[in-house]
């Protein structure tokens, strides 16, 4: 129950009934590192709910490259994977587990069902889109208008440590890029000693230098 209320903050507000669907529906599964769980023109996953690990909602270019949306962490929900329930809005994504992932799924029956008959969830549904659009917006934005150099800074910058365990090829997936481009100007970050690359890892050693890059 506790999960729950962390899920949906209006859950003391529910009427019992729609409380009893939720419970009763609940499917809980964990993805494993690198499972694909939803993909494009698939039939609806339903709404998923990440209890624990992280999920990556992407997009494949006409060239195949993965341009990444936004990353799902605990507690966050995915609406666009139940989007073929949703009238007007047509958005195929891909999710996939960037760790191993515990979740929730709302099947996609009960899904309707609740936006039908709770207005607190509809508005809750509603509020989780406006913030999926500006994260949507957000990447659109550094795609269309940002250097890949400026990109890769902000990329840095958002994990918020100095030291940063990943690989080149992630964050090539990440921004839509090749692994070289990335490489290429991660080795130049850390010719101008603002970086320090190690074997699946990065070392922040001029912050300051960084958020410059990032305009910041």
């Amino acid at each position: 129950m506790n999960q729950i209320s962390k899920i949906f903050p209006f859950w003391d507000k529910l009427d019992i009934n729609i409380k009893n669907l939720i419970n009763d529906n609940l499917k809980e599964k964990t993805f494993l590192k690198g499972e694909i769980i939803h993909e494009a023109y698939n039939d609806c996953s339903g709404l998923i709910i990440v209890l624990e690990g992280c999920l990556r909602a992407f997009i494949n270019s006409d060239s195949g490259k993965e341009i990444s949306l936004y990353k799902l962490l605990d507690y966050d929900v995915c609406l666009l994977s139940a989007n073929c329930v949703m009238k007007n809005i047509s958005f195929d994504i891909n999710l996939s587990a960037v760790a191993d992932t515990h979740c929730y799924i709302i099947p996609k029956e009960i899904y309707t069902t609740l936006i039908k008959e709770s207005k607190e969830f509809s508005e809750y549904v509603n509020k989780i889109l406006e913030v999926r659009f500006s994260d949507v917006m957000w990447t659109l934005e550094q795609l269309v208008f940002h250097s890949m150099d400026k990109r890769i800074a902000n990329y840095l910058l958002d994990y918020g440590n100095e030291e940063i365990i990943i690989t080149h090829d992630i964050i090539a997936n990440d921004l839509g890029t090749a692994r070289e481009v990335v490489s290429r100007i991660l080795k130049s970050f850390e010719k101008d000693k603002i970086l320090e690359l190690g074997r699946n890892k990065i070392i922040i050693l001029n912050k300051k230098e960084l958020l410059s890059i990032g305009d910041r």
